[in-house]
């Protein structure tokens, strides 16, 4: 629509020439180049926040199953420690 509108005018982006038309361009420009800026920013932090909960989740998936005291139907999972004897008098 804006493209249709600067071939009926005449004109083109950044406006040159046209004052007010100018001055406007240029703070829409500066506020989609700092957005960009800060969307590259939390794009970093969100993929470095992503992969510290994955290792965050792989330690306690790992500890989780290797120490359980029960199993998901409440049973004992570990073997009791220790011998086991037969004493018949």
């Amino acid at each position: 629509m804006r493209r249709q509108q600067e071939q009926s005018c005449g004109t083109e982006a950044p406006y040159p020439g046209l004052g007010k038309l100018f001055a406007s361009w240029q703070q829409v420009h500066e506020k989609v180049r700092s957005t960009k800026a800060l969307n590259q920013k939390v794009e970093s932090l969100l993929q470095s926040h992503m992969k510290k909960n994955q290792h965050i989740r792989k330690a306690i998936d790992h500890v989780g199953h290797a120490n359980a005291l029960y199993g998901p139907a409440g049973e004992s999972s570990q073997l009791p420690s220790g011998r086991k004897y037969n004493i018949s008098i």
